[in-house]
């Protein structure tokens, strides 16, 4: 858990992170723009705004965006900002599970004995983590995200609010689960999956 963090995004999303970390007990020290440069110098959600160019000293960002989350975190290192991390103090963290620093941990989620979750992975409210499970860097698992045991969430996974992945399924890079979906079967990379039990889907 990082102390003193910027956020990097301006939208709602972004204030709720700041939230979370307030609550651990960081000193949020301001928003970071990258899309709207307009914006630097303003005020938002009662915190200043400034660029991605020229970070403070030891400046450390976590991520309060979506979308590409890679792409927003390779903007931020290329200008020199560290990566930052927010564990709420409402979640339950194992004893045994890894956490990485740059990851983000939500209110009342789960992370169970002997998981890993991965750098600028984010678990938001509620999610759960079992047993022996990996989450890759730059996930994102939605609120009531519910991940069995000894299962594994690729890089850049997305998974929906209430969406279920039973224990032992993989869930390749970039794929896609649909709130709500049940997923029993192994998801390959980039495929978004839907419905109860889930299948893929093209979206459109």
């Amino acid at each position: 858990m990082t102390r003193s963090l910027y956020v990097a995004g301006t939208g709602s999303f972004a204030a709720e992170i700041a939230e979370w970390a307030a609550d651990a007990a960081a000193e949020i020290y301001g928003l970071i723009e990258l899309q709207q440069p307009q914006r630097v110098g303003s005020v938002v959600h009662g915190m200043p705004v400034v660029g991605r160019e020229a970070p403070p000293p030891e400046g450390r960002a976590v991520l309060g965006l979506g979308g590409d989350r890679q792409a927003s975190w390779r903007q931020l290192e290329e200008a020199g900002w560290l990566a930052g991390g927010v564990v709420h103090p409402t979640a339950h963290i194992a004893r045994s599970a890894r956490v990485a620093p740059s990851a983000t941990v939500g209110p009342q989620a789960v992370v169970g004995a002997e998981a890993e979750i991965g750098e600028h992975a984010i678990l938001s409210r509620g999610a759960l983590v079992g047993h022996h499970t990996q989450i890759g860097s730059f996930a994102t698992l939605n609120p009531g995200a519910n991940v069995g045991g000894n299962s594994r969430v690729g890089v850049g996974a997305f998974l929906g609010m209430g969406c279920v992945v039973v224990n032992g399924i993989s869930v390749g890079a970039g794929a896609t689960v649909a709130a709500g979906a049940v997923t029993i079967r192994d998801v390959p990379a980039e495929v978004r999956v839907q419905g109860v039990p889930a299948q893929s889907y093209s979206p459109g």
